[in-house]
């Protein structure tokens, strides 16, 4: 499933800027990149494998990828699910080669020690690199280059970015976990039978059932109704659908049992979440019992 999309490395650019627009056809299967990656996510929603780990992504999120770590994007299925982003692009030996050249920016050195980690940014860096990819795309190459600067600047003065993957080889019981984390990303809105599940990595039932609770700490059940809760919260909180829509969506055949769910995992009711959140819309649905 590897493949390299750009190249830098090698070549006479130090940065690339890209900005994509995709839909739940176009994602990225696993691959890596031979350079530094800085990806802000301007829209959309699915899940993201980096390294080691594998985790939801939204809207308004950046992450700095290090150069030869495996990641990819799996979108949440849904056709409206469009997601658009910038990439930004830098050269596998930039940051050490600019901690040198330009000392204003010589903390940036200490990211090439860590090229086994990948980083999710947050606080106020997240929201100064985000202004800074925003206005990048609007200018020509010279503006670029003062962009990737100040970028660079932010990433070198603050210390906001929270580990989000390693770049290791993975034991045969990490992999059975990634594969499942993955398949639930994509068939989360099917049922998903533990006996399904289990065929997937070729366990039975019962030995499927021991060894996902020692890895996960809660049971198959549990990691599923939770991450279609936190779908369902996505949904109700960015989009108009309504509660039964968004039932159906996430892989409920009845509302009454989503409603139920819903207000078990989240103490409180889809309709309640979403006025909470700001997202009025005139809704109307069952109450758990």
């Amino acid at each position: 499933m590897e493949s390299k999309y750009y190249h830098l490395t090698g070549g006479t650019r130090s940065f690339l800027v890209l900005h994509d627009l995709l839909n739940p056809s176009e994602e990225f299967p696993i691959h890596t990149q031979s350079d530094w990656e800085l990806i802000y996510i301007i829209r959309g929603c699915g899940t993201f494998v980096i390294g080691d780990q594998s985790q939801p992504f939204t809207k308004d999120e950046i992450f700095l990828i290090p150069p030869d770590m495996l990641h990819g994007w799996i979108f949440d299925n849904n056709p409206d699910n469009v997601v658009e982003d910038i990439c930004l692009l830098f050269r596998k030996n930039l940051f050490k080669e600019l901690s040198v050249t330009l000392p204003e920016i010589g903390p940036l050195g200490h990211l090439d020690s860590r090229q086994h980690t990948a980083f999710q940014l947050r606080g106020d860096l997240l929201k100064n690199v985000r202004h800074e990819m925003q206005e990048i795309i609007k200018t020509d190459s010279l503006g670029q280059l003062s962009g990737v600067i100040r970028i660079l600047g932010h990433l070198a003065l603050s210390d906001e970015m929270n580990p989000t993957g390693i770049n290791r080889p993975l034991k045969k019981r990490d992999k059975k976990i990634q594969q499942i984390e993955i398949y639930v990303s994509l068939h989360y809105n099917h049922d998903i039978p533990i006996d399904e599940i289990a065929s997937l990595v070729h366990m039975n039932r019962s030995s499927f059932c021991v060894f996902f609770k020692r890895m996960k700490g809660i049971s198959f059940t549990n990691y599923l109704n939770t991450y279609r809760m936190d779908i369902a919260c996505r949904l109700l909180s960015t989009t108009d659908k309504s509660v039964s829509e968004i039932a159906y969506g996430v892989g409920f055949n009845n509302l009454s049992h989503f409603c139920w769910t819903f207000l078990k995992y989240k103490e409180v009711s889809p309709t309640k979440y979403r006025n909470r959140m700001g997202h009025g819309h005139s809704d109307i649905t069952t109450t758990p019992a």
